[in-house]
């Protein structure tokens, strides 16, 4: 369960990205990764980069401890 939720974590984030991309929603993380990379802002696209990098990392472990606690919990 808890590997199912890490690879769905990791999926919906670059599906997420990918829609915004394509859906061209201006003031979105998937817009300005695009636009900077159009524009050859190599420093913004490195910063988008990590931003995604992070968030998606904070999430999964969000959602990791949230599945952990409601099995310790279950369990007793």
């Amino acid at each position: 369960m808890l590997s199912s939720a890490k690879l769905a974590m990791g999926l919906s984030w670059k599906s997420g990205i990918a829609a915004e991309l394509i859906g061209q929603v201006r003031n979105s993380i998937g817009y300005q990764l695009m636009d900077a990379k159009v524009s050859l802002e190599m420093g913004e696209v490195f910063a988008w980069s990590i931003i995604m990098i992070a968030l998606s990392k904070f999430f999964e472990l969000l959602v990791l401890y949230v599945l952990k606690k409601g099995f310790s919990k279950g369990s007793t």
